[in-house]
């Protein structure tokens, strides 16, 4: 049992009986937020010793991702390492990117002026 006060006015509830002064639970059928007040803080809250794991993992259906080319990590290698091999890779892609389309352009321009 417990007091619940609500704009002024006192009820009584009884959560093992499910009942409350005001007869809103017995007219109802569910709990009114009244009724749950006492619960809302979380020192109230029943403590457990388990631990909440999350859920298992399972491999979704459908057709698998492509793997991009990423370099796979080496265990106890340091991350500034890593860091600059990110980099120099980053940077020789675009260089590639940038040759290529420049390679291109040249090729269109020989073409236009050969004709």
């Amino acid at each position: 049992m417990s007091n619940t006060k609500r704009r002024g006015d006192q009820y009584v509830v009884d959560l093992d009986n499910h009942t409350c002064s005001c007869r809103k639970w017995d007219l109802l059928g569910i709990p009114v937020l009244m009724e749950l007040l006492p619960y809302i803080t979380k020192e109230l809250w029943e403590k457990t010793k388990t631990t909440i794991k999350p859920p298992a993992y399972t491999r979704q259906p459908g057709r698998p991702r492509k793997g991009k080319g990423r370099p796979r990590k080496i265990p106890n290698q340091d991350p500034a390492v890593v860091a600059e091999e990110a980099k120099a890779v980053a940077r020789a892609r675009r260089k590639l990117a940038y040759a290529r389309a420049n390679a291109a352009a040249i090729a269109k321009k020989a073409a236009l002026n050969a004709s």
